[in-house]
Formats: C-alpha cells, sequence, structure tokens
C-alpha cells in the first residue's frame, strides 16, 4: 500500500479517533498520521528547499558570470554589449602615463570604445587566466591578443578589478604593459610632460 492509500485510510477513520482532544493522550492512529505527513510530506520539502539553497547561485557566482560574459563582449567587439555591462555611473581606469591612460564615463566609453577596437580588423581576442570574486568585487588576471592595423601582434598582460553594483559594472581599473600600449596602439607617441605644456 502506497503512503497516500495509507493516510486515506487513516483519515477515513471516525473523526473523533483522529482529533486531539483535551484532556486525552493522542492515540496511536494520531502518531500514525504525524508520521506519514512527516516521513512523505515535510521530511522531502525540506530536502529539497535544502537542495535549492545549496544550489541557488551566490553574489560571487553572478559577478564571475557577469565578468565572463563582459570579456566574451569585449572579444567579439560588441560595443553596445560592453556599454550596456556598465552602471549609468560606472567609469574605466587605466593605468600609466600612455595616451589612454586615466579615467573615462561611460559616454565617454560609449564614445571612444568603436574607434579603439577598430583598429583591429581581426579582433582583439581576450583570454581570462584566473578570475578571484569577492562581495561585490571580482579581480581577474587575462591575456589578449589580436593583429593591429598596423600590422603588428598585439599580445598584453593585464589585471582587472570590477566592481558591480546590483549587476552592473560601477567601476573597471585596468593595469597591463603601457610600454606596449605606447609602442602600439599609440603609436609611439606619448603625452606632453608637464614641463613641455607649460
Amino acid at each position: 500500500m502506497c503512503w497516500s492509500q495509507h493516510l486515506q485510510g487513516l483519515l477515513a477513520e471516525p473523526v473523533q479517533r483522529q482529533r486531539w482532544q483535551l484532556g486525552r493522550l493522542p492515540s496511536q492512529s494520531d502518531h500514525q498520521i504525524l508520521d506519514v505527513v512527516t516521513s512523505c510530506v515535510i521530511l522531502p520539502l525540506a530536502i529539497w528547499l535544502a537542495d535549492e539553497l545549496v544550489t541557488m547561485p551566490t553574489l560571487e557566482d553572478n559577478n564571475r558570470r557577469l565578468t565572463q560574459e563582459f570579456f566574451e563582449a569585449l572579444s567579439r567587439g560588441d560595443v553596445a554589449a560592453i556599454v550596456d555591462a556598465y552602471d549609468d555611473e560606472g567609469s574605466c581606469w587605466t593605468s600609466g602615463r600612455t595616451l589612454i591612460s586615466g579615467t573615462l564615463s561611460k559616454e565617454q566609453i560609449r564614445a571612444g570604445a568603436g574607434a579603439v577596437l577598430e583598429t583591429f580588423p581581426e579582433g582583439l581576442a581576450f583570454t581570462i587566466h584566473a578570475m578571484t570574486a569577492e562581495g561585490e568585487r571580482v579581480a581577474v588576471e587575462a591575456e589578449s591578443r589580436g593583429r593591429h592595423a598596423s600590422g603588428a601582434i598585439y599580445n598584453n598582460h593585464y589585471h582587472f578589478l570590477l566592481e558591480f553594483r546590483r549587476g552592473k559594472l560601477l567601476r573597471l581599473k585596468e593595469y597591463m604593459d603601457t610600454e606596449l600600449v605606447t609602442d602600439i596602439l599609440c603609436n609611439g607617441q606619448r603625452p606632453l610632460a608637464e614641463s613641455d605644456s607649460r
């Protein structure tokens, strides 16, 4: 007999035998009902809830996924997806003293990302070598490789720090070989020294 048939049989008994009345101990039938409900309803439900909690994505899981998607968009040269990844108050900071160093707002990224990516007619592929997530911050070791419009192979190595807010990129910090940036992306040109600009 399956548990549902057993439960139906117990419930078919006279109501006065099923009810826990004041002034008496629970009957054997009452205990049978509780045993069936516990083993067939409550316990499976508890196991299912525990499994759901274990498999539920964490904040770090979501931010790792967003980071992976961001670098896939970079590799595709998908400017719309790159810009959409940023929070409205998002920014990108690039290290060093090169022509592309400094901080860009989301609107400046929208205006300039396409121009940078277009200098790689065959695309610029990014490979993530390592990723560490803690809270809203994700650290990434990565490498890029592509043929620049000049014909030179651009193969840089990076450390990125991404900070998210509500699923959007709030801040991106980019550390890389700035000499390679100057030699290939900036055609050897450097910013004017402060003394030269006076």
